[in-house]
């Protein structure tokens, strides 16, 4: 999955299982992604930005 960090390929799995909607990391390896299947991988200020759009 993530050739340049194989160690993140398990962050990846623990949000496939636990169907998240969301990653939030500050790892450019996650970020550069910017999704997996079908969950959204943001960094903390985009998550945050997101957020206070719906409150």
């Amino acid at each position: 999955m993530i050739d340049d960090d194989p160690d993140d390929d398990l962050f990846l799995e623990i949000a496939l299982e636990a169907e998240a909607e969301y990653i939030v990391s500050g790892d450019p390896h996650l970020t550069d992604l910017g999704a997996f299947r079908d969950i959204e991988i943001v960094s903390p200020s985009e998550f945050l930005e997101g957020s206070s759009e719906t409150l």
